[in-house]
């Protein structure tokens, strides 16, 4: 009889594999909860930056907006939470609570007010907090107007760190926005004219094109607070885009007199682009320059080239009707008609593009 190898063994180390292989997803469970539980074993937690300062701001009251001069007037409040180790750096260097921070895009300084409200005993941990209240003129840096009168404008309030000490690489102290536990805006902040749309705040860093006569150019920390309006639609479209479209309307409508109508048909278009220009330059005197064309402006040339392109279809109608035989004066009329009907079309058509291309461009 043929030996036989025993069997159990194998059968052994194959349960014992099965329970192993089992386990193990248990095993490492339990391993990362413990790692997750035990002190210092977890990820490790960033700790705060001992050199930010944690900047609020409340804006009560935003008023005099000039887009032509860019700039608007706001009064509010704004405070700053020291921690222990900036509060040592500005006593060594001999710095003031007041000359922390400042706004870099204030106007007419002789004219603002920023004083101190009220400074709070030192915190559980050290810091302490300054409050301040301002009122100033501000500068807006940019307005975009590509589809004015239909643009956001966006209101910045800037606070930079502003002594060049605090600005040293080796120390230099940070501007952070403090938790939002209220509103940023107060009852005041609405625009005539316009709709609020929304506010923000950021930290960013700056970095000035000139070292200031140092050896190396520095990185200041800066706070910007973004208030975002907006010009109520229908109210745009009363005051700026219906006088242009009626007075378009006039103009593709005066093909559709008589081609033997020649004094009262050339006196239309002078006067139609007399009044486009009018109307552009009052726009424009409530607005400044760009270097591009607005939404607006490209409907203007639009009524520019319709009005000159009607007028020289007018002059060859006229030209037309004046140089044909008696015989034939019915035939050539029928013509000028056509091509009057023609230009009325495109001229509709035309718009609807521009003003498309305008938008979206």
């Amino acid at each position: 009889m043929a030996h036989r190898r025993p069997t159990w063994p194998r059968r052994a180390g194959a349960r014992l594999q099965g329970l192993a292989v089992a386990l193990l997803p248990g095993l490492l469970l339990g391993l990362l909860l413990l790692g997750l539980l035990l002190p210092g074993q977890g990820a490790a937690t960033v700790p705060a930056d001992p050199l930010a300062i944690r900047v609020g701001l409340h804006v009560r009251n935003i008023y005099g907006l000039s887009l032509a001069e860019q700039t608007f007037k706001a009064e509010g409040w704004y405070w700053l939470r020291v921690p222990v180790a900036v509060q040592d750096l500005i006593e060594r260097r001999g710095i003031k609570p007041p000359e922390l921070v400042e706004f870099v895009n204030q106007v007419d300084n002789w004219d603002g007010l920023i004083e101190a409200v009220d400074s709070d005993a030192p915190s559980a941990d050290g810091s302490r907090l300054f409050s301040f209240r301002f009122a100033a003129a501000f500068y807006v840096p940019e307005i975009d107007q590509r589809r004015s009168p239909f643009e956001l404008i966006r209101l910045p309030l800037i606070l930079e760190i502003s002594p060049e000490a605090l600005a040293d690489p080796a120390t230099r102290v940070r501007l952070q926005p403090e938790s939002a536990r209220g509103g940023l805006l107060g009852d005041y902040s609405s625009l005539y004219g316009y709709e609020l749309r929304g506010v923000s705040i950021g930290a960013a860093e700056h970095r000035y094109p000139t070292t200031f006569g140092t050896a190396s150019a520095s990185t200041y920390s800066r706070l910007q607070m973004l208030v975002t309006y907006a010009p109520n639609t229908w109210a745009m479209v009363m005051q700026w885009i219906l006088p242009l479209l009626l007075v378009l309307s006039l103009v593709l409508l005066a093909p559709s007199l008589e081609g033997s109508l020649g004094d009262a048909r050339l006196a239309i278009p002078p006067t139609a682009l007399l009044t486009l220009v009018f109307l552009q330059q009052t726009y424009k005197a409530e607005m400044p320059p760009t270097s591009y064309l607005t939404f607006l402006d490209q409907l203007y040339t639009y009524g520019y080239a319709v009005s000159v392109g009607l007028f020289v279809l007018f002059l060859w109608g006229s030209n037309q009707l004046e140089s044909a035989p008696a015989d034939q004066r019915e035939r050539v009329m029928r013509r000028i008609n056509q091509v009057d009907l023609r230009f009325q079309m495109g001229g509709l058509l035309a718009l609807a593009l521009v003003a498309l291309v305008a938008w979206f461009r």
